[in-house]
């Protein structure tokens, strides 16, 4: 179950240390070389920052198991559910919890939530745009 949970939470990490590595193997021009090595750091750097942040994801697993145990709060997972290694925590939280359809119900209201933002923003411009004129 742990090596299950360190795979899923660290998919991330495993693509862009692939990508990096197949970037690195490419045959290329010596012009090139300076920009496929760039490109293979920047994937590596990138890994190494989501696999140091394994501890504060598997940590926070058991706390959002807690607070959602009687009834779920959407506002718990909001932080999380912005990025897409938050995703992944949130959706092994609430298979903890065994209300795994509960993760599309979160993503509809996170996404509702961040239109009306939007379109609460655009409509602020142009009450500002239009007292202007």
């Amino acid at each position: 179950m742990k090596f299950f949970r360190f795979l899923y939470l660290n998919l991330f990490v495993f693509v862009l240390l692939g990508l990096g590595i197949c970037i690195f193997l490419l045959p290329s021009d010596i012009f090139l070389l300076v920009l496929k090595y760039l490109c293979a750091f920047f994937c590596a750097t990138g890994a190494i920052g989501i696999f140091a942040q394994w501890k504060s994801k598997t940590g926070i697993i058991p706390v959002l198991v807690k607070r959602n145990q009687k009834a779920i709060r959407p506002d718990t997972f909001k932080k999380l559910n912005a990025t897409l290694c938050g995703q992944l925590v949130v959706s092994l939280a609430l298979r903890d919890l065994r209300k795994t359809e509960m993760y599309s119900s979160l993503s509809e209201a996170e996404w509702k939530e961040r239109k009306l933002k939007a379109m609460g923003k655009k409509s602020k411009a142009l009450h500002k745009d239009r007292k202007r004129r």
